[in-house]
């Protein structure tokens, strides 16, 4: 989505590898947001870092039955302990996505290959964990 408040992101750009003229032609959250809130009602919504991206579109995923992190489950099957903050320490998507097998169809931070990724990271995750019943 192309953002409406800012004309450049000098750290997130070096970060993600999108630039301005990467989302110049990109539609802006309002014009999508009717597609987004009807995908998610009811549903189970799996974000990797959820609480950032819930920032974002807070009223979009309102309707959603539930919200998972994959990034939270992830740290912990990691099992990297983190001393400072006395929980586990988070890992980028890319660290999550090789410890999985997950293999890039093409360049990440590009939204559906990291859906991708994230998918690969929660089905490893839910397989993991016993199963009630």
């Amino acid at each position: 989505m192309r953002p409406i408040r800012h004309t450049s992101w000098p750290e997130a750009e070096y970060i993600n590898g999108i630039s301005p003229e990467d989302v110049a032609s990109a539609p802006v959250l309002s014009d999508l947001r009717s597609q987004i809130i009807e995908a998610v009602t009811g549903t189970r919504v799996v974000i990797y870092n959820a609480a950032f991206d819930s920032a974002f579109l807070a009223s979009e995923l309102r309707t959603a039955a539930e919200i998972e992190c994959a990034m939270l489950a992830f740290a912990e099957v990691y099992g990297e302990w983190n001393p400072y903050y006395e929980d586990w320490r988070w890992q980028r998507l890319y660290v999550a996505a090789a410890h999985v097998g997950f293999e890039w169809p093409g360049s990440s931070h590009r939204a559906i290959h990291d859906c991708a990724a994230t998918r690969a990271v929660w089905r490893y995750i839910s397989n993991r964990r016993p199963r009630a019943g």
